[in-house]
């Protein structure tokens, strides 16, 4: 794991905690293994954002806009998404 692994790895136990069904990119987080997890080939870090980054945030805009969701608001008008986002410092 590089140096962004503790972040996104704290990130995805909030949304797990939410109760999402979780889709990593990349590796999977030992505390969640129920998520499902799209392995990467090794590459430097560097390159994350362009190869896994961008496109699942492409692909959660769409799906979102399908659902009739603001994408904008990272949930933070639904109390239960508001609670569980308190605990990360953006």
């Amino acid at each position: 794991p590089g140096a962004a692994f503790e972040r996104t790895s704290a990130i995805a136990q909030v949304l797990d905690r939410i109760g999402l069904d979780l889709w990593l990119v990349g590796q999977g987080v030992p505390e969640i293994p129920k998520a499902t997890v799209f392995s990467l080939p090794d590459y430097p870090e560097l390159l994350t954002p362009l190869l896994a980054v961008v496109p699942m945030q492409m692909l959660a805009y769409e799906m979102a806009v399908l659902k009739n969701l603001n994408p904008d608001t990272f949930r933070r008008d639904d109390e239960v998404f508001k609670n569980a986002l308190s605990v990360l410092t953006l």
